[in-house]
């Protein structure tokens, strides 16, 4: 936190309360934020931002479209705010992925999304990886794969029972 002159964790912390306080008072905000849905503050060796996200483990609170709405507005304010990068890595933690969590992904507005991003998004996504996967995780990536193209399809990389944090 040193590139914006925080380096006292307490404060730190509190400030991070004061905001989550103030998004749950803004009912149009996405209300699931977690501390680890975020972009990495650096750029991987060949020049790629690396972008964390990981599935709640709720399954009953859990919401694709405040998801997908959630990645693509950090997105857009990276679009305005970083100087330009190859492009991302996206690393999907999987390891709390229920049949709930599935069935609520395997509607139609995932499909949109998924279209959208490969076709209409500005980004460029180069490699997604999957870490902490299990057999479920496969059921998963085959549902997302089916909307994908060919190019974007070779580009998924299940990293079977490797743990990242």
């Amino acid at each position: 936190m040193s590139d914006i002159n925080e380096t006292d964790d307490d404060k730190i912390e509190h400030n991070r309360e004061v905001l989550r306080a103030w998004i749950r008072t803004q009912p149009h905000l996405p209300q699931n934020y977690g501390d680890k849905i975020a972009p990495f503050p650096i750029l991987s060796p060949d020049g790629c931002r690396i972008v964390y996200h990981k599935i709640s483990s709720d399954a009953e609170t859990f919401n694709p479209a405040a998801l997908f709405k959630t990645i693509l507005m950090i997105s857009d304010i990276r679009l305005h705010e970083e100087s330009l990068f190859r492009g991302d890595i996206f690393v999907w933690d999987l390891e709390s992925l229920s049949v709930k969590h599935i069935a609520k992904l395997a509607t139609p507005h995932t499909k949109k999304v998924l279209m959208a991003s490969q076709d209409a998004f500005p980004q460029r996504l180069q490699q997604i990886h999957l870490v902490n996967c299990s057999q479920l995780s496969e059921k998963l990536t085959s549902l997302f794969k089916m909307f994908m193209k060919p190019k974007m399809r070779d580009r998924v990389r299940n990293l079977w029972n490797r743990r990242l944090l």
